[in-house]
């Protein structure tokens, strides 16, 4: 799958959906089944495309709305769902004073040759979030392009969102979040070089800075962490290791089986579940005695069949 921030020179007709996609949660691929499927039948090239910054931070930029996923996390998800193509495009103020007629006509219908295009009932794009999925199905049937128009999804009675499932992150409901994900609670980065506590402590951590996604509250969690294509039971810490007066925020993983130095090594963190609150410990014996503790758990904890047989050790 091809990942740009420019719109390639199309010489193949398209199938393509429209929006924001932060979590490629149940919702979203719905929509992506489907364009994947009339992809296939038609013989189209599947495109999604995004904007950056989100439209919401273009016009609230004093306002900050932490990512569920980063990009490099959507684009794993999307790949493993048949995409071909997703597009990054820049939401800025040229963008934004688009009319829904202009964004149609110079945008998806010039730029991108479609032939097929899925949005969720409650899509609007346009100078002032003025166009519809109806008002777009209505330009597109006059160039003779398909639009399909998906209900929300609805699971256990309420409309599949990201609003809904950053509300359950950082409540701590991580089963409920990744339910309406419909996959892991994904972390992915590049090692970074942190202060070396936990290697001095018999636990050493490979770590994650990610200021720009939103992180379950502080505490300590049962993960599972992809290190060179192998998947391993881990141990994972987000919080300021009050303990040392810490001041940045951190996910800090530890690789049951694994010595070797991670540092600048591309890791991905799944969340799986909660195990208990951070803690200030009044000596470093205590935190080591805990810590222990949260690894006999974390040993202890019983995955099913397919589970184990992926993971290490």
């Amino acid at each position: 799958m091809r990942v740009t921030s420019q719109i390639p020179a199309f010489t193949k007709k398209t199938a393509l959906t429209i929006g924001n996609f932060d979590g490629v949660h149940l919702g979203h691929i719905q929509l992506i089944n489907k364009l994947v499927q009339n992809a296939l039948e038609q013989d189209l090239i599947s495109v999604v495309v995004t904007f950056k910054p989100h439209p919401f931070e273009f016009f609230n930029p004093e306002k900050r709305l932490p990512r569920i996923t980063g990009l490099d996390e959507m684009a794993d998800i999307l790949k493993s769902h048949g995409i071909k193509y997703l597009i990054q495009l820049n939401f800025d103020s040229a963008m934004a004073s688009l009319t829904p007629e202009s964004f149609w006509k110079t945008i998806l219908l010039d730029r991108f040759q479609p032939a097929y295009i899925v949005v969720g009932q409650e899509h609007l794009f346009g100078k002032a979030r003025t166009g519809t999925p109806e008002k777009l199905a209505e330009m597109a049937a006059n160039s003779e392009v398909q639009v399909d128009i998906e209900p929300q999804l609805l699971v256990d009675g309420d409309r599949v969102s990201s609003t809904r499932i950053r509300k359950l992150i950082c409540d701590g409901h991580i089963s409920e979040a990744r339910k309406l994900l419909g996959h892991g609670l994904l972390y992915s980065g590049v090692v970074q070089r942190g202060e070396g506590r936990g290697k001095k402590l018999g636990f050493p951590t490979a770590n994650l800075y990610l200021p720009d996604r939103i992180l379950p509250s502080p505490g300590v969690y049962l993960s599972e962490t992809t290190l060179d294509n192998k998947r391993y039971r881990s141990v994972s810490y987000i919080g300021k290791s009050p303990t040392f007066n810490g001041e940045k925020l951190w996910l800090e993983t530890h690789i049951i089986g694994v010595k070797s130095n991670l540092y600048r090594k591309r890791i991905v963190v799944d969340i799986r579940e909660w195990i208990r609150s951070e803690k200030r410990y009044s000596s470093q014996a205590d935190l080591v005695r805990q810590m222990e503790q949260d690894l006999l758990w974390v040993k202890s904890v019983v995955f099913s069949d397919c589970e184990q047989e992926r993971m290490l050790p």
